[in-house]
């Protein structure tokens, strides 16, 4: 998949089904990828982005965002796990400041779903 970020420079988004990762390439340089954790149930994939990585000077420029979105083409259903905010202090889930920034924007924006109480 093809598309152009918000500096109007072309980005090839990359599927590789067998890790479960989003790379992003400019001009044929991997410039950030969004790793995935998917649980497979008798008819429905769901996809949670585990790692997110964008070069610095490629970040917020819609990148990361296109990533999620391809990713709800290939996947059933994508969504964020919540955020604890312990910030390591224990096994729960924690987002950088940026992670946030692109779990929240995604949910805000029908992306992706909120994961809710009853849906865990």
């Amino acid at each position: 998949m093809k598309f152009r970020d918000k500096r109007n420079r072309l980005i090839t988004l990359e599927y590789n089904d067998v890790t479960n990762t989003i790379s992003a390439f400019h001009d044929d340089i991997q410039i950030g990828q969004i790793d995935f954790i998917v649980s497979d149930t008798y008819y429905t994939q769901i996809a949670y982005p585990y790692i997110a990585n964008i070069t610095e000077r490629y970040q917020r420029s819609g990148i990361a965002t296109e990533i999620i979105k391809y990713a709800t083409t290939l996947y059933d259903i994508v969504r964020f796990e919540r955020d604890y905010g312990y910030g390591g202090k224990t096994n729960l889930i924690h987002y950088s400041d940026a992670g946030l920034v692109l779990k929240n924007s995604c949910e805000r924006n029908g992306i992706t779903k909120e994961l809710l109480d009853d849906d865990e």
